[in-house]
């Protein structure tokens, strides 16, 4: 059943490869669970080959985007457990084989692409690239394991779409892009269903949603409670599935972003670069200073439960550990949510200037001070857009110095020169960078400092005239306003889960 575009692989030597190895991450691959009774090797439990064949703890390192790279352990047993959940998610669209996007070895793919398929115990085909042939195999009812850019990918693939049964998508790790739309009606919401992990690298999934136009609640895994008894929360009342200290929890649950697997006892550094973010172990824990604090008059007649947005916070037997360290008691994301239901809450922003760009987490004060340093100029400023394929991608405002011109193609290769978390997808020279200082914290700005408001330019003498005319959607003529930037419906954070 196997062709040369997916070699074939056991499950034997895919778990004693692990979800580190390149030879599981950077090539297609196909591995039968399916089969797993008809191995040379002799029938076997998935879940005894996992716990004989993984180490007893996996490493995952986040990216270094918002600050130092971070390594945060999860024990064998949780992963399985957590895989167990997400295949929990899958199981009622009874799908008979996985198609997989997710690389294995950042923590979203270490799940959904190595375990969940043993879980149901169907083939599995991984695809690393963009491009590439899909599984040959005939019809029937397929699940996917997605990431931003594979709904461009499956649009690119329809004839492969139409002939399924049914295509269930399992999507995390970064904002769900507009492309996931377009690939839902295009295929028919009676043959593709999508569904969303909410989380992060140190608290494992958080919440879960199947999603519709309508961009639906999320909706708390069994054993996760949000903890309104943090600092800075500026609430302490607990309510049903909103807990202060001291709450119980149950079975585990899943979930990921951006950050990636290797051995504990492997001195490979991990992807990106140290950077000069907020993110600190103070922040995240609820007890440093820099969090925004929700006003006392936002809380309506149930104790606990606010109306506006608040840090979300959380607690969870998942929460990862720090190697030599106790799992954490609690954990605050970079997320803004406002509690919903009894389970539930909308995501509404991001704490900071925070935001998630292809699942990884930018610090937009930290990139732009790293571009003043390259590009001279009286004031800079990078801005999220919208983005099909990936969800969003940020784009480069630039005001030049009295008296001087800047030559956008010049600012590209400047910039481009330089070892950047991120690069900016477009350059623009604008007359003012219109700013207001912002210290709310809701989500309506999603910032604790100057937030910009619009970007005007009045000027004629353009250097770079054919990079314009290929803008839809700018607003350097017009001086309205910032790039269109869609209301996040969904968290872009690679890591735990989404």
């Amino acid at each position: 059943m196997s062709r040369p575009e997916h070699p074939e692989l056991t499950p034997r030597e895919l778990l004693a490869a692990g979800p580190a190895d390149p030879r599981v991450n950077d090539r297609p691959w196909l591995v039968r669970w399916d089969l797993l009774d008809r191995d040379p090797g002799g029938a076997e439990d998935p879940g005894d080959l996992v716990r004989r064949l993984l180490p007893p703890a996996l490493d995952f390192h986040t990216s270094g985007t918002t600050g130092p790279s971070e390594c945060w352990r999860r024990t064998r047993d949780q992963l399985w457990s957590e895989a167990g959940m997400l295949a929990d998610l899958l199981r009622p669209e009874r799908p008979e084989a996985v198609l997989s996007f997710a690389p294995p070895r950042h923590v979203y793919g270490a799940l959904a692409t190595l375990l969940v398929p043993a879980r149901l115990r169907i083939p599995v085909w991984y695809r690393p690239q963009y491009f590439g042939a899909l599984p040959p195999s005939p019809g029937g009812r397929w699940a996917v394991i997605a990431v931003p850019w594979a709904f461009s990918a499956l649009r690119r693939k329809r004839p492969w779409v139409d002939a399924r049964e049914h295509v269930a998508v399992l999507h995390s790790t970064a904002m769900l892009p507009s492309a996931a739309r377009d690939f839902v009606q295009e295929a028919g919401a009676g043959r593709v269903s999508v569904r969303e992990v909410f989380g992060s690298t140190e608290t494992g999934g958080i919440a879960w949603r199947r999603w519709g136009p309508d961009e639906p609640p999320w909706e708390l895994f069994d054993d996760v409670e949000l903890d309104f008894g943090a600092p800075g929360t500026g609430l302490g009342a607990p309510g049903t599935g909103f807990s202060a200290p001291g709450t119980g929890f149950s079975k585990p649950g899943t979930g990921f972003k951006d950050a990636t697997a290797r051995d504990p006892g492997s001195t490979a550094r991990g992807p990106g670069t140290t950077g000069d973010g907020p993110d600190t172990t103070a922040d995240r824990l609820g007890t440093g200073s820099g969090v925004p604090s929700a006003d006392p008059d936002d809380r309506p007649d149930h104790p606990g439960r606010p109306d506006r947005s608040i840090p979300l916070t959380v607690r969870s037997p998942r929460l990862a550990a720090r190697p030599g360290h106790a799992p954490l008691g609690r954990w605050q994301t970079d997320d803004l949510v406002r509690p919903c239901g009894a389970r539930g809450f909308r995501f509404t922003g991001r704490h900071g200037r925070i935001v998630k760009i292809n699942g990884r987490r930018v610090d937009l004060g930290a990139l732009e001070r790293a571009l003043r340093a390259v590009v001279d100029c009286a004031d800079l400023a990078c801005l999220p857009v919208a983005d099909a394929l990936s969800g969003e991608h940020l784009e480069l405002y630039v005001v030049p110095s009295p008296g001087s011109r800047l030559d956008r193609a010049r600012v590209r290769a400047l910039v481009a020169a330089h070892d950047l978390t991120v690069q900016p997808r477009q350059v623009h020279v604008v007359d003012l960078i219109d700013r207001t200082a912002d210290t709310t914290g809701t989500a309506d700005t999603a910032d604790t400092a100057d937030t910009v408001r619009s970007v005007r330019t009045d000027r004629t003498d353009r250097t770079d005239r054919t990079d314009r005319t290929d803008r839809t959607d700018r607003t350097d003529r017009a001086g309205t306003g910032p790039p269109p930037r869609t209301h996040p419906a969904s968290p872009a954070d690679a890591g735990a889960a989404t």
